[in-house]
């Protein structure tokens, strides 16, 4: 017989509520002395310099700022909430980003720190309340003291180091698990015995809020809704009632989704439910050169879209048209599901390992050592690191609840709760979320928008320990300390151990990638990472002069950093100092002969210096590394027609029109030739592009004109001069020439000779 003990019945213990208070205040507070400390100092508070990233977005981030400009209409732009493509990631994040822009203004983003700390502070709460829920109501004595757990959770989420740093951070992950701890929240209670069709609305929209902040909990909904049928199915009475809720809480999920849907759908013409980038994220999880981190043999432009835009290009010329940005998801989605196919045992070790390192206490960033932020961070430095031990024990306190030890009180007093317990949506987010996770590849900041669920079973099973400490109940708490203490070491393990049970499968198809097909770059010194990465902003933002001074400081610091002499190369070409930028290139190439983009550097400098062979040669590499560059096409086309390889150069040319549609250079080459071959109608197709692409080029204006003229279309070639005047082109040979030949058209009379002149 089961011994029953007394419940605390007084302070924090036995007030879940008061612990959610504290844990809201602690987190609030904590992001908000960490924003202070990147901002380098907020009134009266000042923990050091500020950080090099300060307003400087990359990747991810960059994305969601111009999307939040976009729909705010700043910077010139209308406005509005259609885009002009399906979502290329989750957009929750980016339309609430665009009313803080609408509200505060752009150009600092303290007001969105801000507000995110105080919502990474209501995530801890919500976590602590998720706690008390999970453990029940039941009779005293019954369970583990509700207080505790909420308190443990709460305490949790709000000093856990990578969320802090998250939350500070222009990215939507601090959403997500704001978004996915209420959904959770709001699931246990609509799945609580007499709960109504408006609690299971509720329950169901923040599950499809959530859905629209993180797309992988997608795979979530079936389950949910799934437990929710099987309930209503099993309901001795009350199956209206049972059913209505089922149906609130389809229609809940639905909403959010089908909004995303129904925009992508106006702006891509097809169905695309959340967001068109899980085939290639899939893939990068799925293919014979994993081993524990995503890997595309893909080079990458310096773009903010790099990867959706590159895995669109690759999937376009390998089908021979282009794709749309769902086609192409789903060309990549075939391409992971065929290595399924083809080895599903490696797959599933592949997958195991990753459940793994989704549950393993190493922190795995994507451009930042995540280990490194206490390095410099007088907030994150007096943190615990604790995900390990709380993952454990969030381990355990799932397993009590899946076996009854703990919350059935509840249930037992009404019926009706349904298979699986009072905590079965909650348990159904958390393992189908991590396996979601799983099944493409783990970063922290994937695995953080279910850390507060995980933290909230830690929380129960601290709980439930506690009891049986103070009932002196040695035998079961022995037990359970066994089972955490194999459980850490086992996840405490590098996920590549070999005897683990993933390793030999996912090593058996194992294919490592040929030589320099890889894109890597290997993480300096944080510090000097922070620097590169305000030089990449300042680069995508145009801030030239400013990049160049960062880059040039950078490289003094820390000679080494390959990416930074890189792009300061292409930098010097721009300023034209071709000689300097060969040096820089030359002595990346000698450090890293796979570096595709030093090589196109250097055929470009040495195009300048009138050396085409030699520049010839370094595009001809560049384009061996990665063949589906357009860029590299062009440029090797353009030195080949220099030395008088014709033959050689026109394919290329043609194929770096066909796939690279933003490129100006070989368009204009092309509408030249066309121009002087008296192809005036191909000549003025391709001859628009490359103005667009370079509208201070004052001879493909003239030979745009005259392309027009060429066709008798004088009212066209005119629109032409007069742009061209409106620039302050007017007085050029080139533009001279145009305005001759309009003259000689308008009194009825051929051009002559005018477009010689225009191509000089």
């Amino acid at each position: 017989m089961r011994t029953t003990l007394p419940r605390p019945r007084a302070g924090l213990a036995a007030r879940p509520g008061l612990a959610a208070l504290l844990a809201l205040v602690v987190g609030a507070g904590l992001r908000l002395l960490l924003l202070a400390e990147r901002r380098g100092g907020l009134g009266p508070i000042s923990l050091g310099s500020p950080d090099p990233e300060w307003g400087s977005y990359v990747l991810d981030a960059a994305w969601y700022d111009e999307m939040a400009r976009r729909v705010a209409g700043l910077d010139g732009g209308a406005g509005g909430l259609l885009l002009d493509a399906p979502f290329p990631m989750a957009p929750l994040y980016g339309y609430a980003l665009a009313l803080v822009y609408a509200v505060f203004g752009a150009d600092d983003p303290t007001p969105v720190f801000a507000l995110q700390a105080l919502g990474g502070g209501l995530t801890a709460g919500l976590a602590a309340l998720l706690a008390a829920a999970l453990v029940g109501r039941g009779a005293p004595g019954a369970g583990p003291s509700r207080g505790v757990a909420a308190l443990v959770a709460g305490l949790a989420v709000a000093t856990y180091p990578v969320a802090l740093h998250y939350d500070i951070t222009l990215l939507g992950v601090g959403l997500a698990t704001l978004a996915t701890t209420a959904a959770a929240l709001a699931l246990v209670r609509a799945w609580r015995p007499g709960s109504g069709a408006l609690s299971a609305l509720v329950g169901g929209l923040s599950l499809g809020v959530a859905i629209t902040a993180r797309a992988n909990l997608l795979v979530v909904a079936p389950f949910v809704l799934a437990a929710f049928g099987l309930r209503a199915l099993r309901a001795q009475g009350g199956r209206a009632r049972a059913l209505a809720s089922l149906l609130a809480l389809g229609l809940g999920v639905a909403a959010p989704v089908a909004l995303c849907a129904a925009h992508n759908q106006v702006a891509g013409g097809e169905l695309v439910l959340v967001s068109a980038n899980g085939g290639i994220n899939l893939y990068r999880g799925n293919n014979p050169h994993v081993v524990d981190q995503a890997v595309h043999a893909v080079r990458l432009p310096a773009d903010r879209d790099a990867i959706a835009e590159k895995s669109r290009l690759i999937a376009s010329r390998d089908s021979g048209r282009w794709l749309s940005p769902a086609e192409a998801d789903r060309y990549w989605q075939r391409r992971a599901l065929d290595h399924w196919r083809q080895d599903p045992a490696r797959y599933l070790g592949l997958f195991l390992r990753k459940l793994h390192q989704a549950l393993s206490p190493r922190e795995v960033g994507d451009d930042t050592e995540l280990g490194a932020l206490a390095e410099r961070s007088a907030v994150l430095s007096r943190l615990p690191w604790l995900y390990g031990p709380l993952a454990v024990s969030g381990l355990l306190g799932l397993g009590l609840l899946g076996l009854g030890r703990v919350g059935r009180a509840e249930g037992a007093r009404r019926p009706g709760t349904g298979p699986g317990g009072p905590d079965l949506p909650a348990a159904l987010l958390l393992v189908v979320g991590l396996a979601s996770v799983a099944l493409f590849f783990v970063l922290s900041r994937y695995r953080l928008a279910l850390a507060p669920i995980l933290f909230a079973y830690a929380g129960v099973a601290v709980a439930w320990g506690l009891d049986l400490l103070r009932g002196r109940r040695w035998r079961p708490l022995a037990a359970s300390a066994a089972l955490a203490g194999g459980l850490g070491l086992v996840l405490g393990l590098d996920p590549l151990t070999p005897w683990l049970p993933g390793s030999a499968l996912a090593d058996r198809g194992y294919v490592p990638p040929p030589e320099c097909a890889l894109d890597t770059h290997l993480l300096r010194a944080p510090r000097i990472e922070a620097e590169y990465r305000r030089a990449k902003a300042e680069l995508l933002s145009g801030k030239r002069e400013a990049a160049g001074q960062r880059l040039g400081a950078l490289l003094q610091a820390d000679p080494g950093h390959l990416p930074a002499a890189v792009d300061l190369a292409a930098l010097l070409l721009e300023r034209g100092d071709p000689q300097a930028a060969v040096t820089l290139s030359e002595a990346v190439l000698r450090a890293d002969p796979c570096d595709d983009k030093a090589w196109a550097n250097l055929g470009t400098a040495r195009l300048r210096q009138g050396r085409p062979r030699d520049a010839a040669r370094a595009f001809e590499r560049a384009r061996e590394l990665d063949p589906y560059a357009p860029e590299y096409e062009a440029a090797l086309g353009e030195a080949l027609l220099v030395i008088g390889e014709e033959e050689r150069a026109l394919p290329l040319l043609d194929s770096a029109v066909r796939w690279g549609p933003e490129l100006w250079q070989p368009r204009a080459i092309l509408g030249r030739r066309a121009f002087d071959q008296g192809r005036y109608a191909e000549a003025e197709a391709l001859l628009r592009v490359a103005v667009e692409g370079a509208p201070t080029r004052v001879e493909l204006h003239a030979m745009l004109g005259l392309s027009l003229l060429g066709q008798g279309d004088l009212a066209g070639a005119r629109r032409v001069l007069d742009e061209a005047k409106a620039r302050g082109m007017g007085r050029q040979a080139p533009i001279l020439a145009l305005e001759k030949g309009l003259l000689q058209a308008g009194a009825g009379r051929p051009a002559g000779s005018a477009g010689g002149d225009a191509g000089r």
